[in-house]
């Protein structure tokens, strides 16, 4: 019985240091979980900002594009009034007469030496808006270069942030089951984490009354015997036994011999007087 009582305690104590071990687990993976949850914070924090970025440089790569548009057109416009300036230029100059005072277009007379030089000056006219057009073409191009390597690079920075928030959001629902599988063992059922402590208190206390009990029942009870004087009580046993046995056996034949002597002094006793002499008895016998 009191090995039994024994068992049952010790069962009691290893399902407690299960539970501990239990505990203990919810309490870091609680503590991880508040963690992590402040990370998830953080990375939210900073996906509302990569989107504030991100719309920023959207919205600055769609005025760069509009600003190198308008300044593509620009330039195309000037680029396709040179041409035709200049074709029409020369064909006036080819078909210009030496000599010839009046204008072909206006037919006004200019004088041949300032048709010549209206004809320079349109021509150097157009250079220097080519030239401001070529370079505001290639400022508003590298503008939109810039714009789109900022919204590419915005873009990126929240899908990391994003990729981020992810693995953030899978550790918190790998910590979540190893909090309720620390929570799932039958001591724990209805209790929450700060209620745990007081339970597993009162059960230790419980378990530790019982081995007192249990070591005071030891106590009183008698020694066992050892081996070696178990081995010589059951050797004398079984030597009593087996003498025992013989005696029974010895018994038995002696009461079959007092059985035989007793029947044939039965038969006997007829021929057997008072009055007759041991002669007498040996002839009737013979």
């Amino acid at each position: 019985m009191l090995d039994t009582l024994a068992g049952t305690i010790a069962l009691k104590r290893s399902g407690i240091a299960a539970a501990n071990q239990s505990y203990a687990d919810w309490q870091g993976a609680e503590s991880r979980k508040r963690v992590e949850e402040q990370n998830l914070q953080a990375r939210n924090t900073e996906i509302e900002l990569c989107n504030e970025n991100l719309r920023i440089a959207v919205a600055e790569l769609e005025r760069a594009a509009l600003e190198h548009q308008s300044a593509k057109s620009t330039l195309a416009v000037y680029q396709e009034a040179a041409g035709a300036i200049r074709a029409a230029v020369s064909t006036v100059a080819e078909k210009l007469a030496i000599g010839t005072d009046n204008c072909p277009v206006c037919l006004e007379p200019h004088g041949e030496q300032m048709l010549r030089r209206r004809i320079a000056d349109a021509l150097n006219a157009m250079d220097p808006r080519l030239s401001e057009a070529t370079a505001a073409l290639r400022l508003a191009a590298e503008k939109l270069e810039m714009a789109q390597k900022s919204k590419d690079g915005a873009s990126a920075a929240l899908i990391t942030t994003q990729a981020l928030r992810a693995r953030v959001k899978e550790a918190i629902a790998a910590i979540e089951s190893e909090i309720k599988v620390a929570r799932s063992i039958i001591l724990f059922v209805g209790l929450e984490l700060a209620e745990v402590q007081k339970r597993l208190d009162s059960l230790q206390a419980e378990v530790d009354c019982d081995r007192s009990e249990l070591d005071s029942k030891r106590v009183a009870q008698e020694p066992s015997l050892s081996v070696d004087a178990m081995t010589e009580v059951s050797a004398r046993f079984n030597y009593e036994k087996r003498e025992l046995a013989e005696f029974e056996e010895a018994l038995a034949r002696l009461d079959e011999t007092i059985k035989d002597t007793t029947a044939a002094l039965a038969e006997h006793s007829l021929l057997v007087t008072e009055d007759v002499t041991i002669e007498e008895v040996e002839r009737a016998l013979s």
